[in-house]
């Protein structure tokens, strides 16, 4: 090595350290005493720190006391239980009692616990069940109570019955009463909660001769679906209604006198007493025509909805001056389907209505159809399209009459000239409109209702389609063409017969309906379709693939909706619709020539007795069609339109 390689390293260069073997104690190596044997750990010489370490009696990291260098996790460690043994290599070796506690402990986890005791937590959630049923049964009023009074002095019912009145501020009713050995048992309707919570406070603090009175309550449910809570006594009703016109007038019957015993906190509003007058209406009036429920505060019909169902006959209703918030409120009371005449006059939900008489009708006749009515005004603003009768569904399909030819006669006449190509190449075939279509058109199929047997729609649904309509979306003309390929072949009706609508047009954007008839074929007859496209045309461009095949404009959106026709194969299409598809043309004559239009004209001037004036006219009018022309002569001849000139020689 060169001085001045040295000089850079510091001067003085650097030699390899010394490896020492490390000596156990004893100065014997055993079987390690071979220089060349590489079982024995080598160490670095002894260093002023190492030799502290000894004197401390602890050992630096990684290394015995007797001097070997242990793994790093050879060390000893300490558990729960006590230290664990090791052997050489830094494994740790278990001793045989902890495999066993071990063992034990696992086989304790993996046991399956008995099953749970019920405690508490079924006791509370079984009270819970039994106080909702209880709040329930309440609401809809389904619930009697059982008012139990102990009478060991042997008194007469009327006597407990006169000191429970004079007792509690609040009247009340009793079903019935009954007594035993020493108690005397009211049964009151739900109506009488108030009553009730009175005779809760009396126990054990009211005094009947000197003693102290002990009144226990019970709740009972009333079990079947037809059971009355209680019985309202027609004697309360029959003074309000009127025989001879069927009238039954309960305004203010919240504060009649009479009914104090049977009145409620909710008043009408209760299911116990609107199921009780409509118990004593369904005995004693059920052909009322006429129904005032006014000045009620009358919130919610919830309670009313049997009312329709047993007043069949009822026409007029009066619901004045009551609490109704909001027009839905009348949804319960559907079952009312013959009212006529309806009252809401100074009701809350009629201020929303109040600046229009139209939203105000309309709304009410969603839950009254027959309403001529309103508030002692008559009903002009009538559901047209819902009192109409209902259109088949061809004729929704299909344009109407006046619909027909809507539309700039230009853009209409553009229309049909390229309805002739398209229904011409869908017919024949259909891998040539993919050129019809834009790169991202999009087509959609509806088909209302499929229908079943040989006429149904069957075959444009998709294979494993279940249901009874057909809703599919194409993108792209690929997509689309394919989708047209799977249809059945199909004859279109002549495109100057179909019925077109152009909607709108922006620029050169057109938004037509077509409307018409096609003929299917299927395997052994021929059926009957109506069919109703709606295109989006746009101007194809000079150069696009669509100019060059001589589409003049290409079809942005499409929606085919199809239906199975209801005029029979033969028969002559409705009045107000297009006319059936007539059948395919006979490919048109070569034009005679004049030696040949001459003999024409002097057979059917034999054949008719018209001159060769009017018969070479009738046949330049028949563009030559000998038979045509016949035709035409034979139907002018039924109608007497031919002047006498024709036969004059």
């Amino acid at each position: 090595m060169s001085r001045a390689f040295q000089a850079a390293l510091g001067g003085v260069a650097r030699q390899p350290p010394v490896m020492q073997r490390q000596q156990p104690q004893g100065g014997s190596l055993g079987m390690f005493s071979t220089a060349n044997s590489m079982s024995t750990p080598y160490t670095t010489p002894v260093t002023a720190s190492r030799q502290a370490a000894v004197a401390h009696s602890r050992p630096p990291k990684g290394e015995s006391m007797s001097g070997f260098i242990m793994p790093s996790g050879a060390r000893k460690k300490k558990g729960r239980k006590g230290k664990q043994a090791m052997d050489r290599d830094g494994d740790v070796v278990m001793s045989t009692a902890a495999r066993t506690r071990t063992n034990q402990k696992g086989g304790r986890q993996g046991k399956k616990g008995s099953k749970k005791k019920k405690g508490k937590g079924s006791k509370s959630s079984s009270k819970r069940t039994a106080m909702l049923k209880s709040s329930v049964a309440a609401m809809r009023g389904r619930i009697r109570y059982n008012v139990q009074v102990l009478n060991p002095s042997k008194l007469p019912a009327e006597t407990i019955e006169q000191f429970l009145r004079a007792n509690c501020a609040e009247s009340f009713h009793v079903i019935k009463c009954r007594e035993t050995k020493n108690s005397v048992i009211f049964t009151l309707p739900s109506v009488n909660e108030r009553a009730v919570n009175t005779f809760k406070r009396l126990n054990s603090r009211a005094m009947l001769n000197d003693q102290p009175i002990s009144i226990n309550v019970k709740e009972v449910e009333v079990k079947g679906s037809k059971a009355s809570s209680f019985e309202l006594p027609p004697e309360l009703l029959s003074p309000r209604y009127d025989p001879a016109s069927k009238h039954l007038n309960l305004s203010n019957f919240v504060n009649d006198p009479s009914m104090s015993a049977f009145m409620p906190a909710d008043g009408l509003n209760s299911f116990d007493l609107a199921n009780a007058i409509i118990d004593v209406i369904k005995a004693n009036c059920a052909d009322v025509v006429t129904l005032d429920l006014s000045e009620n505060n009358i919130r919610s019909f919830e309670s009313w909805k049997r009312l329709g169902n047993v007043a069949k006959k009822l026409k007029n209703l009066s619901l004045a001056t009551n609490d109704i918030k909001d027009l839905s409120a009348l949804s319960d009371l559907r079952s009312c389907r013959g009212i006529e005449v309806l009252l809401l006059l100074n009701n809350p939900c009629v201020v929303k209505y109040s600046t229009s008489r139209e939203r105000y009708e309309k709304a009410l006749r969603r839950y009254f159809r027959k309403l001529t009515e309103v508030d002692q005004l008559p009903v002009t603003h009538t559901s047209a399209s819902k009192d109409a009768p209902k259109q088949s569904l061809p004729q929704q399909v299909l344009l109407a009459p006046h619909e027909n030819n809507t539309g700039p006669p230009e853009l209409v006449a553009g229309c049909r000239e390229f309805l002739a190509k398209f229904f011409s190449i869908f017919d024949s075939k259909r891998d040539q409109l993919m050129h019809a279509y834009k790169e991202d058109a999009t087509f959609q199929l509806h088909v209302p209702s499929i229908g079943h047997g040989k006429t149904s729609l069957r075959p444009y649904a998709p294979p494993k389609k279940k249901g009874r309509s057909v809703h599919t979306k194409k993108q792209g003309p690929i997509d689309i063409v394919s989708l047209l390929k799977r249809f059945p072949k199909s004859t279109h009706q002549n495109a100057a017969e179909v019925a077109v609508c152009v909607r709108e047009a922006t620029g050169a954007d057109i938004k037509c309906i077509v409307s018409g008839r096609l003929q299917e074929q299927a395997r052994d007859c021929v059926l009957q379709r109506v069919f109703r496209r709606e295109f989006h045309l746009v101007p194809a461009e000079e150069t696009s693939p669509a100019a060059l095949s001589g589409w003049p404009c290409v079809i942005q959106s499409e929606t085919l909706t199809l239906a199975h026709d209801t005029v029979p194969s033969g028969a002559s299409a409705p009045p107000n619709s297009p006319s059936a598809p007539a059948a395919p043309a006979a490919p048109a004559a070569a034009v005679p020539d004049v030696a040949q239009k001459q003999a024409m004209v002097q057979q059917l001037a034999a054949d008719t007795g018209m001159n060769f004036a009017f018969s070479e006219e009738c046949l330049a009018g028949n563009n030559w069609i000998y038979d045509a022309a016949v035709a035409n002569f034979r139907e002018l001849q039924a109608s007497n339109s031919l002047p006498p000139e024709a036969f004059q020689q």
